[in-house]
This record gives C-alpha cells, sequence and structure tokens, in this order.
C-alpha cells in the first residue's frame, strides 16, 4: 500500500472520521477509493492539498509523513504522535496524562 494512502487510513481512524466523510468532501465515489486502496490508482496525489485540508494537516505531511517546521502554531511530528495516543486513551487517562505534562513542566 502506498505510504500516502496508508496516512490518508490513518488519519481518517485518528481523527474519527469515515471514508465517505472524505469522499464527499472531494467530491468522489465510492469505487474511486476502492482503486486507491488497491493501487489501481493514485489520483488522491491530484487532490492533495484537498485532501490535506480535510484533515486540517500540511500536504506536506501528507506526501512525507514530516510537518512543515515548527513555526508558531503548527505541530511538529511530535505533536501529531502525542496528540494521536492522547485521542485514543479514555478520559480518565487523559486527565491523568495533563497531570503528569503539569508536573513535567515544573522540573
Amino acid at each position: 500500500m502506498d505510504a500516502v494512502f496508508e496516512r490518508i487510513e490513518r488519519l481518517l481512524e485518528d481523527q474519527g472520521k469515515t471514508q465517505q466523510e472524505l469522499l464527499i468532501s472531494l467530491g468522489m465515489n465510492r469505487s474511486t477509493y476502492s482503486n486507491w486502496k488497491l493501487g489501481k490508482s493514485k489520483s488522491y496525489l491530484k487532490l492533495v492539498d484537498k485532501i490535506a485540508e480535510f484533515f486540517d494537516i500540511s500536504p506536506n505531511y501528507l506526501l512525507r509523513g514530516i510537518e512543515d517546521g515548527p513555526e508558531e502554531g503548527t505541530k511538529c511530528a511530535l505533536e501529531d504522535e502525542m496528540l494521536r495516543v492522547f485521542r485514543k486513551m479514555s478520559v480518565k487517562k487523559q486527565e491523568l496524562m495533563i497531570q503528569v505534562g503539569r508536573t513535567l513542566l515544573l522540573d
């Protein structure tokens, strides 16, 4: 499976979005998505900007798996990973993680 398509699949899961929501936002149908998944088409490469906008990520992250840079207001790869992990935790574990983070800031 293509690395860009793997990121699309992971982003759908991590952000709790569906294939259908993505396809509607792109004005595409399910067979197109199936062709992407099967490697029969890489037409999503023409839609990088729209896909990145849908996920609220940079096109660079979608294409290469890295953020553009640690500019003010942007996330780096570590922050993205932290957020992915955090979102998968229960609320109780998220609260504990916040407490640990605040404690680490005091050191």
